[in-house]
């Protein structure tokens, strides 16, 4: 019942949005190769468009017109 009461005075422990940073920050996953490689490659596969409210440049090197494209 000790540990019951416990977690239940816990809700009333208030957190300001420093530390609910900190902890977000600090609990990031650390995903391994390709994520960072496919995370920064999103102008190649969608670039000048919008998915899900991101945004992607467009590819320097994509066709600019019809006249560009083969």
């Amino acid at each position: 019942m000790e540990q019951l009461h416990d977690n239940v005075a816990a809700l009333d422990v208030k957190l300001t949005a420093a530390h609910l940073a900190d902890l977000d920050a600090q609990s990031r996953p650390k995903l391994p190769f390709p994520s960072d490689f496919i995370a920064n490659s999103a102008g190649v596969y969608y670039g000048g468009t919008t998915i899900n409210g991101k945004s992607a440049p467009a590819w320097p090197m994509a066709p600019q017109g019809d006249k560009d494209r083969y």
